[in-house]
Order: structure tokens, then sequence, then C-alpha cells
């Protein structure tokens, strides 16, 4: 009955040592974990930030397009306001 109850003893002693070695690879872990989560959190802010930027200059580039596009109609009218007229004007030039 000794030897058991020594034998119980041991391993529980043996437990012990165990559990402390995982505590501190736990700790170093832990540790590992909070300097990439802090890693993580800064690359998250900075592509939240790139994100807005890019969002702005899209809008900006979507606002500018639409600018271009009222523009080159209008300058296709006036070409062709111009076409017309010059095409009027060509019989009086070559009469003259």
């Amino acid at each position: 009955m000794v030897r058991r109850l020594e034998g119980g003893l041991k391993t529980l002693a043996r437990a012990q040592e165990d559990t402390e070695v995982l505590k501190k690879e736990l700790a170093i872990q832990n540790k590992v974990i909070d300097e990439k989560a802090v890693d993580v959190t800064a690359l998250i802010k900075d592509i939240n930030e790139k994100t807005e930027i890019a969002t702005v200059k899209q809008k900006a580039a979507a606002e500018k397009k639409a600018h271009l596009d009222i523009q080159s109609k209008d300058i296709a009218i006036k070409s062709a306001e111009a076409e017309k007229a010059l095409e009027e004007a060509i019989p009086a030039l070559q009469a003259a």
C-alpha cells in the first residue's frame, strides 16, 4: 500500500513539473500571440486607411469621368454644328 502511495505521489510530482513546464511554454506563446496581435491590429488600421483613400480617389475618378462624359457630348454636338456650318459655308466660299 505504501508503494502505491509513493507511486501516486511520484506521478503527482511529475504532473506538477509537467504543468509548470507547460505554463512556461504557454506564457511564451501568449507573449508571441500578443505581439502578433499588435502587428495585425496595425496592419488592419493601415488597410482601413488605404481603403478610405482608395474610396475617395475612386469617387473623385467617377466624378471626373462623369464630367468628361458631359464635356465629350458637348464637344461632339459643337463639332457637328461646326461641321454643318462648314458644309453650308463651302458653297459660298467656292462661289467667291
